[in-house]
C-alpha cells in the first residue's frame, strides 16, 4: 500500500491558504485553475472507475476539502406549490398569489393573500389562519367573518398591533383592529385620484403601503403613479408624482414615478419601489425625489452602487434599523439588499423562477413581490408565484457547507463514500456524509465556536487518510 499524500486545504471563512510545502510558486491564488483543471480530470477518471493510471492498490487517497460558513439559509415558514385555501401549518397551509407580508414584534407575519381576498396569520411555528376576509370579491366593513377585500396587495402594521392594507382592487386604505375588526381609512370604490378626507379622497390601484411610529400611512398609489399620505384622522395629500408615468426627481408634483409600488419609512423618509422606472427611489419628508439605485435598464442583471446596478421590476421594501432596503425584485427572481449609500447586493436568490430552498446563494424564488423584516434581521418573503412564504436567516444559522475534490488516486476500487468530520474544543464531534457529491452540509453546530473539519473518502478496501484540517467558525 503506497503513501496516501497529504493535501492542501483551504479555510475559506479563514481566508487561509494552503500549506506552503504542497502550494506551487505563487501561492493559494496561483492554485486555483490548477486545482480545478484536476479535480474535473479526477471526476472524469474516478471516483466510478477502479483502474487506469490513477488507480493504486488499496484505499484511495486524501481528498483536498474546504469549509465555510453559511452565511444565510432560505426556508418554506408555510405554503405550497398548489395555489388555493387551506388553513393549517407550514405545508399543509395553501395560500393563492401572496402579495404583501409584514412583521410584528412578536414574530407572527400577516400576509396579503392576493387571490384568496383575505389577510392571513403566521405565528412562529407555521400555523396559518385567516385574520380577516371572507373571500368574497366584494366591499364590506365589520368583523373578520364579515369583511372582504378585493385584491389586498400591500400590508404594513403598527406596533400597536392595527393593521393597514392597500385594499387594491377596492381603491382603498383599510385598517384592521388587533381583534380583526375591519374598517376604512380613506378612499371610495372609484378608482381616480383626489386628495382630501377619508370617503373624499380617492385611490387608483394602491399596492404599496407603510406605517410610522405616529400612525401616518404612506401609500405607493400605483396608476395615480403618486407617492400619498393619510394621516390617522384619514386626511389624504401627495407627497411627490406629478401623476404621469415619466421618470423625474424633483419636489412635489415635478417628481414623476412610472407605476410605484412598495413602500417603506423611516425618519419621514419614504423609500419607494419604481416598478416600471427599474429603480429604488427616496422621497424626503419635504417631498423631494431622488434616485437611490438602479439605471433604469432591466438587463443585464447587475448588483454595484446606485446607477451601476439594475433591478427588473422591483416590487416590495422595507427597511432594517440601520436603514438598510430589502427589495423583492420581482423579475430578477431574487431579494435584493440596498444600503443607505446606495450599494446593492443580492442577499438570496440565484436568479432562476423556480422553488429551491437551501443557502441563500442557491435557493430560488417565483417572480417574489412582498418583503419584511424583524428585529432580529429575519427577512419574509411573499413568494408570489410559489404560493409559499419563505423566511432567510442570517444570524445564528449554525451550518458550515463542507466542499471536496475527487483524490488523484482512487484505490483498487471504485469510491464508496465520503465523510466529513467537524471538532471543536468542548463539542461534540459532527459529521456529514455523501456517497456520490462532492459536498454536504453540517448542521446544529455551535454559532461562533471555530471547527476543524476534514473529510475521509472510502472504498471496499479501506479508508483514506483525513484531509488537512479546514478551520471554518458558524455563524
Amino acid at each position: 500500500m503506497g503513501l496516501f499524500s497529504a493535501l492542501a486545504v483551504f479555510a475559506c471563512v479563514a481566508c487561509v491558504g494552503s500549506d506552503p510545502t504542497t502550494s506551487p510558486p505563487g501561492g493559494s491564488d496561483a492554485t486555483n485553475d490548477k486545482d480545478a483543471t484536476s479535480a474535473a480530470s479526477d471526476a472524469r477518471q474516478g471516483p466510478d472507475s477502479g483502474a487506469g493510471s490513477n488507480a493504486a492498490p488499496g484505499p484511495p487517497g486524501s481528498v483536498k476539502a474546504s469549509a465555510v460558513a453559511v452565511t444565510r439559509t432560505v426556508s418554506t415558514l408555510a405554503g405550497q406549490a398548489t395555489g388555493g385555501f387551506a388553513e393549517g401549518t407550514g405545508e399543509a397551509a395553501k395560500f393563492s398569489e401572496p402579495s404583501g407580508v409584514a412583521v410584528d414584534t412578536l414574530g407572527t407575519v400577516y400576509v396579503a393573500d392576493k387571490a384568496n381576498h383575505r389577510i392571513r396569520k403566521i405565528s412562529p411555528a407555521g400555523v396559518v389562519t385567516t385574520f380577516a376576509g371572507t373571500g368574497a370579491t366584494a366591499f364590506a366593513e365589520g368583523n373578520p367573518g364579515t369583511a372582504t377585500f378585493f385584491l389586498p396587495i400591500g400590508i404594513a402594521i403598527h406596533t400597536s398591533g392595527f393593521v393597514y392594507v392597500a385594499d387594491s382592487g377596492n381603491n382603498r386604505i383599510r385598517k384592521v383592529t388587533p381583534s380583526g375588526i375591519v374598517a376604512t381609512l380613506a378612499g371610495s370604490a372609484t378608482g381616480d385620484w383626489a386628495d382630501g378626507n377619508g370617503a373624499s379622497a380617492k385611490f387608483f390601484g394602491p399596492s404599496g403601503i407603510a406605517v410610522d411610529s405616529a400612525s401616518n400611512v404612506y401609500v405607493g398609489d400605483t396608476i395615480n403613479q403618486r407617492i400619498r399620505i393619510v394621516t390617522p384622522a384619514g386626511d389624504v395629500t401627495t407627497i411627490a408624482g406629478s401623476g404621469a408615468a415619466d421618470f423625474i426627481n424633483g419636489t412635489g408634483a415635478g417628481a414623476a414615478f412610472k407605476y410605484p409600488s412598495g413602500v417603506a419609512v423611516a425618519n419621514g423618509t419614504v423609500v419607494v419601489c419604481d416598478a416600471s422606472n427599474e429603480r429604488i427611489r427616496k422621497v424626503t419628508s419635504a417631498g423631494q425625489a431622488s434616485t437611490l439605485a438602479g439605471s433604469g435598464a432591466f438587463t443585464p442583471f447587475a448588483d454595484g452602487i446606485g446607477v451601476a446596478a439594475t433591478f427588473n421590476s422591483p416590487q416590495g421594501v422595507a427597511l432594517d434599523t440601520d436603514g438598510n432596503a430589502y427589495v423583492a425584485d420581482q423579475n430578477f427572481h431574487r431579494i435584493r439588499k440596498v444600503t443607505p449609500a446606495g450599494v446593492v447586493t443580492t442577499f438570496a436568490g440565484s436568479g432562476q423562477g423556480a422553488f429551491a430552498d437551501g443557502p441563500a446563494e442557491s435557493a430560488a424564488f417565483k417572480s417574489p413581490y412582498g418583503v419584511a423584516v424583524d428585529s432580529a434581521l429575519n427577512v419574509y418573503v411573499a413568494d408570489t408565484y410559489n404560493n409559499r412564504i419563505r423566511k432567510v436567516v442570517s444570524v445564528g444559522i449554525r451550518e458550515l457547507a463542507v466542499k471536496w475534490n475527487a483524490p488523484s488516486n482512487v484505490g483498487s476500487s471504485p469510491i464508496t463514500g465520503y465523510e466529513a468530520t467537524a471538532t471543536a474544543a468542548g463539542q461534540a464531534p459532527q459529521t456529514c456524509t455523501s456517497t456520490g457529491a462532492l459536498t454536504c452540509s453540517m448542521r446544529a453546530l455551535a454559532s461562533g465556536v471555530s471547527y476543524a473539519v476534514t473529510v475521509t473518502a472510502s472504498n471496499s478496501a479501506g479508508t483514506s487518510d483525513a484531509s488537512a484540517p479546514s478551520s471554518a467558525t458558524p455563524n
